[in-house]
């Protein structure tokens, strides 16, 4: 009969648990995790299957279960587990939790899943890897609220950890627009420590797609680029984003008849056609520093769109 078969859904990838160098397989099992580690999935089931005959334990067959999960053997991985269980090795109780939550999430099982990933929290406090294990599969879950909850304490307790996040992050706001909560994240990360430039560039964006309901978002947006600016933030996201805000400036003034009270990042502007100036001349910045831009789109879908011949 054939093998019951999952589909492996972007498993998050985390750091393994050290190898006891009192195992006789040690060394054999952290070529096999590194390999695992690499994606090279073929390469560690051979190494993992090595650790097993030479007589790695609980840990060599949790880490084959673990290769099996990744490639969708679900019956293989449970079968591993179960050898794993018959060993008892106390020492890899959190392991066990790791690989088990794998398993139960790549079969669909998420209520147990998420049971095993808050028993290795409740084992290992203030360890941010099975609190990453959780939001993630809160947010492949559908789970969106209890998933940017998750992304935040982590953040909170290691800022650093952002940078791994953020493409997480996006894909919640892509799912549920979620904008006010991923952009409290980021003002949060941001309030601890101000040199990330990055996470600036990340709320620029934000707040102009959100300034796309309201001018609030626009307010935030020219804040930051004054921000990044003063800070000698010269990028191509840079000089992107600078006209993305001008062009959402320009539909919002567009829409409503009158210009966003805001104030501006450079220079005041005080009518529609010096609006439709600034984000012509912010385009044509951008377009000098990216020689791979699509310069036709960008000349039909953002400057002349935003250039009326009754304005200028």
């Amino acid at each position: 009969a054939n093998a019951q078969t999952g589909v492996v859904t972007h498993t998050v990838k985390i750091d393994l648990p050290e190898v006891h160098s009192q195992n006789p397989a040690s060394s054999i099992l952290l070529t096999a995790q590194d390999a695992y580690q690499q994606q090279n999935y073929t390469r560690a089931l051979l190494l993992a299957n090595q650790a097993i005959m030479n007589q790695g334990g609980a840990s060599a067959y949790l880490l084959r279960s673990m290769v099996h999960t990744k490639n969708g053997n679900i019956t293989e991985a449970e079968n591993d587990l179960k050898e794993a269980k018959k060993l008892s090795d106390p020492r890899t109780h959190w392991e066990m939790l790791l690989a088990e939550g794998q398993y139960l999430e790549n079969a669909g099982r998420f209520t147990e899943a998420e049971e095993r990933y808050r028993r290795m929290m409740a084992l290992q406090p203030g360890d941010h890897r099975a609190r990453l294990l959780l939001a993630d599969l809160y947010r492949r879950s559908g789970n969106v609220d209890h998933a940017l909850e998750e992304y935040q304490a982590i953040i909170q307790a290691r800022p650093h950890r952002w940078r791994g996040l953020s493409g997480r992050i996006q894909s919640v706001i892509c799912y549920a627009q979620q904008l006010e909560k991923a952009i409290a994240i980021l003002e949060d990360v941001n309030s601890r420590n101000t040199s990330y430039n990055d996470v600036m560039l990340e709320l620029v964006a934000l707040y102009t797609q959100q300034a796309q309901k309201h001018v609030k978002g626009l307010e935030q947006a020219s804040r930051a680029i004054t921000v990044l600016r003063q800070s000698g933030v010269e990028s191509r996201i840079f000089y992107r984003l600078i006209g993305e805000f001008y062009y959402a400036a320009y539909q919002l003034a567009h829409k409503s008849g009158q210009l966003p009270p805001i104030t501006w990042p450079q220079h005041a502007i005080t009518s529609l056609a010096e609006l439709s100036r600034a984000n012509e001349t912010a385009w044509r910045d951008y377009l000098t520093r990216d020689e791979d831009a699509n310069r036709e789109e960008i000349l039909q879908t953002r400057i002349l769109n935003a250039r009326t011949w009754a304005w200028i």
